[in-house]
């Protein structure tokens, strides 16, 4: 029966793999059901995001009230790095200090940022997370092959670097999220079957180095390795599995070691907030916020429908991977959790590009006119 089931699953990954315009192939029925669901979505986005919005904002100015914040934890916790005090030491105990928990031992950051910034400063970081963004534009570049114009490719490259401007934030090395999320876009876009996913997956174990929360992005390509028989990707990502747990166990150590009982523990993760967190939390920390909420609610919401249309692993990848991670800070975030949305960005909201395709693509569905399969194109990325 499992057989079954994984034989059922390849060729559904096979059939998708070979469309690099999925969505003109739906039948005028569902066609007409996704622009419904669609509609009705961005605009209860736009009408719950204003909402929710305005109460973040509430909190947030108390927050800042309080005086002392995530950002001042981290840079607080580097200065008695540089000074030469233990990492676990300094972390424990300003955590301590100011009512934060250190139970479980992930409330306690793992100490790539820390350590690094120590060795070469702020402006190391800040340095890297450049290279990093112009990188993913290079690669952007070509990740998505022949499946998009130019002009969009073009708008691709200008996205990026809109959505990822945070890479230029001066203190960008002391936010774990905004680095981790440059690494796993470039990750992401960086993917070849036959000589890209090795420089993939060294990408993404400096995102892993620098938040754990970054593990479900490589199981899911374990997933789809294991579907697609590519057995080496496989081998790589458990090496790099195995790592990462005794580095998570080593971390586990020292943060046991450094605990004191009268330490406060998390509150959890039972948030249950839903999608409005995941994107209010979209506009209030990318360029959207620029934008009134109910604007930003509606493009927070749009790029997953380019993703959709895509086609191709790449597409149903980021598709898996955006709508995964949305779910799980859906159900688990509480509402000062809202930064982990960053572990999407730039990538996600350069979806938005993708858009006027996908719509095209529904048009043409409606018409009748449903996509002819080409070899070639089944090789696409």
């Amino acid at each position: 029966m499992l057989h079954r089931m994984m034989d059922g699953l390849r060729g559904l990954l096979s059939g998708w793999n070979s469309l690099a315009h999925p969505l003109r192939n739906l039948p005028r029925w569902a066609v007409l059901l996704v622009l419904a669901v669609a509609a009705g979505s961005l605009a209860w986005s736009a009408i719950t995001v204003t909402e929710f919005h305005a109460q973040q904002r509430v909190m947030q100015t108390k927050a800042a009230k309080s005086g002392y914040g995530d950002l001042r934890l981290y840079e607080d916790i580097l200065k008695r790095v540089k000074a030469g005090e233990n990492y676990y030491s300094a972390a424990l105990d300003q955590q301590r200090k100011h009512n934060y928990p250190t139970s479980p031992f992930v409330t306690v950051r793992q100490p790539t940022l820390a350590l690094g910034a120590a060795w070469f400063g702020l402006p190391g970081w800040r340095a890297i997370a450049i290279g990093v963004l112009f990188a993913n534009i290079l690669v952007w570049m070509g990740a998505l092959g022949r499946r998009v114009t130019i002009l969009e490719k073009v708008a691709m490259a200008m996205a990026i670097f809109i959505f990822g401007i945070v890479a230029f934030y001066a203190r960008i090395g002391l936010i774990h999220e905004m680095i981790a999320g440059l690494f796993l876009s470039l990750a992401l876009g960086l993917y070849r079957p036959r000589f890209g996913w090795v420089l993939s997956l060294i990408v993404l174990s400096a995102a892993l180095a620098v938040r754990e929360m970054v593990l479900p992005f490589l199981l899911l390509w374990a997933v789809f390795a294991v579907l697609e028989r590519r057995w080496r990707e496989l081998a790589g990502m458990g090496i790099v599995l195995v790592l990462f747990t005794i580095g998570m166990v080593l971390h586990a150590q020292e943060v046991m070691a450094y605990r004191l009982p009268g330490d406060l523990p998390s509150p959890g993760w039972n948030g249950a907030l839903g999608p409005k967190l995941v994107l209010t939390s979209l506009t209030q920390l990318s360029f959207l916020l620029t934008l009134p909420p109910a604007w930003g609610g509606v493009l927070a919401l749009l790029p997953i429908l380019g993703w959709i249309g895509l086609g191709g692993r790449i597409g149903l990848f980021s598709t898996l991977w955006f709508l995964g991670m949305a779910l799980a800070m859906s159900l688990f975030a509480r509402p000062n959790n809202f930064y982990w949305v960053v572990l999407l960005l730039p990538a996600y909201l350069t979806g938005i590009v993708l858009v006027p395709r996908a719509l095209y693509d529904l048009v043409l569905a409606l018409l009748g006119r449903r996509e002819v399969r080409e070899p070639a194109l089944e090789k696409a990325p």
